[in-house]
């Protein structure tokens, strides 16, 4: 499992690098044929777009994985850790629920625009571009799925250490199994 994960957190950073890269290409080029030749190269615009669709995804992937969205923890952290626990469970079920809801609607995007070409780049379907909706949501579901699990071990394990168990790990702050990445 380590060396998948390994495998597919390189292959998100090396897309996202491609693609800011590809990005900075594109509206350098629209600059120079719009000011430097006087030439309109629509077509710059529109694909940078995309790019920036993907883009948005995918890195909204690598940062579910790495944890790093912005969170508002102001009232959390004055709870009480178990009920601390439940609220986060709560939230993370909360956002799988909403990421399922945008993985539907953008897979039946992807179904219903496979024949509608983009305004100025005609062998560029629509569905290729929403495609990066749906594959960045199944990467964020799956990355959201792993900090799950590894939020629920934190949460058993310091519901045993509660039990007196003897079990010597200490998770007995739930926003830190959340916050960390679980090598602990």
């Amino acid at each position: 499992m380590k060396k998948l994960l390994s495998f597919l957190d390189r292959a998100l950073d090396i897309a996202t690098i491609s693609l800011t890269l590809l990005l900075v290409l594109l509206v350098t080029s629209q600059i120079l044929f719009r000011f430097v030749l006087n030439v309109s190269a629509p077509w710059t615009s529109e694909l940078s777009r995309y790019v920036f669709v993907y883009l948005t995804f995918l890195g909204s992937a690598l940062a579910i994985r790495h944890k790093g969205h912005i969170v508002i923890e102001v009232m959390v952290d004055r709870l009480p850790k178990y009920i601390r626990y439940i609220v986060l469970m709560f939230v993370q079920l909360g956002i799988l629920f909403f990421l399922y809801i945008v993985a539907v609607g953008s897979w039946y995007m992807v179904s219903v625009s496979s024949e509608v070409s983009t305004s100025t780049i005609s062998w560029l379907k629509m569905s290729h571009v929403y495609f990066g909706v749906f594959s960045g949501t199944i990467l964020m579901i799956f990355y959201s799925l792993l900090n799950f699990t590894i939020f629920m071990r934190g949460f058993f394990r310091w519901n045993d250490k509660g039990s007196g168990n003897g079990n010597d790990e200490d998770h007995s702050d739930g926003k830190n199994v959340v916050v960390e990445s679980g090598e602990k």
